[in-house]
């Protein structure tokens, strides 16, 4: 899986939280403050990403540079990605 592909699909997940949004036309990096602003959204969309991507991140991953941006959060599933591979 590319990086392109990676990053397209972490940010359908997280539009996924925000349906029916397209007429509020929030930027995916306030998408994604707001999702760490509600820590059961914040952890439902670790989840949602370990299931989509079928990993699962070292808790030492998680942390709050994690949700500083989708390019941060692709980075951390290529890496997780890599470590699968590795096994």
């Amino acid at each position: 899986m590319v990086r392109t592909d990676i990053l397209h699909a972490v940010k359908s997940t997280i539009n996924s939280y925000f349906p029916g949004e397209e007429d509020f036309e929030l930027s995916i990096g306030d998408k994604l403050h707001i999702l760490l602003s509600e820590s059961t959204q914040a952890l439902s969309l670790i989840t949602s990403l370990e299931d989509e991507f079928e990993i699962e991140f070292n808790d030492d991953d998680i942390d709050m540079d994690f949700f500083l941006s989708v390019e941060v959060i692709t980075e951390k599933i290529m890496s997780s990605l890599k470590q699968d591979i590795r096994i």
